[in-house]
């Protein structure tokens, strides 16, 4: 049988850095195998990383590939979210759109917009009152009553004229309205009165007759005398003159004057 064992006579040769081993020595040393890390996994940079972010994220492109592929997977991200937000956009505005341009068409005089209603009730009539004919009683024409007319005096005529309301006594220091009546309208009449005392005599204004031959005329007594409780007579007359020139007299009437 052949003997695999080294002759103990024969010299070993040694490779360079390796450790001599004899059949009798055991090993004395026992290699430990480390666990290993990412971060030793990436290629870390010669020099340390500057703190500005642009400078850093460049030194890390130029590095290692690894973060090339991690920077254009974060580039590709960020590029499809904002396309996909630019896409909803547009689909929310193109949405929109056909409703504006509806009610712009239908607000736009002259354009034709047809409207379809779906299930829309149809409007029942309202049935309207029977206007009731209100009966208007006939009124009979009034027939004024017709006045008599006027007989229109003879010119020929002869005037005359009356004094009406004359008292039996008046107080001295009054005003007295008489009454005159002619038998002709538009006379003018004044009254005439004769006192025994002072002064005497009186003529009042004077006044035309109205339509009827009727006449107020003012008296306004003053007299004077030299004792108390004396009792004057005064005469009253009438005088009436027509435009035709005939003139007329009343009765004389006596009041007396009371003087206090």
């Amino acid at each position: 049988m052949f003997n695999n064992q080294p002759d103990p006579s024969t010299p070993v040769q040694q490779q360079p850095g390796s450790q001599q081993w004899t059949p009798h020595s055991a090993p004395t040393e026992r290699f430990v195998r480390k666990p290993i890390g990412p971060e030793q996994l990436i290629r870390q940079p010669a020099s340390p990383l500057p703190k500005n972010p642009v400078q850093r994220m460049g030194q890390l492109w130029k590095s290692d590939p690894a973060y090339k592929v991690l920077f254009i997977a974060i580039g590709t991200i960020l590029l499809s979210g904002l396309v996909g937000a630019i896409l909803l956009t547009s689909w929310i505005f193109s949405s929109a759109q056909p409703s504006s341009t509806n009610s712009a068409s239908a607000t736009t005089p002259g354009a034709k917009v047809s409207v379809v209603s779906q299930n829309t009730p149809t409007p029942v009539p309202t049935a309207q009152p029977t206007p009731i004919p209100t009966i208007v009683p006939a009124i009979l024409p009034t027939t004024a009553p017709t006045a008599p007319p006027t007989p229109t005096p003879d010119p020929n005529t002869p005037l005359t004229v009356d004094c009406n309301g004359l008292p039996g006594q008046a107080q001295n220091r009054t005003t007295l309205s008489v009454s005159i009546h002619t038998n002709k309208p538009g006379v003018s009449v004044k009254l005439t009165v004769i006192y025994n005392a002072l002064p005497g005599f009186y003529n009042s204004s004077t006044v035309t007759t109205d339509s009827q031959g009727n006449a107020s005329v003012p008296w306004k007594i003053a007299v004077q005398t030299f004792q108390h409780n004396t009792k004057v007579t005064a005469t009253v007359t009438a005088i009436a003159q027509s435009a035709t020139g005939q003139s007329a007299t009343s009765q004389p009437i006596k009041v007396q004057i009371i003087v206090n």
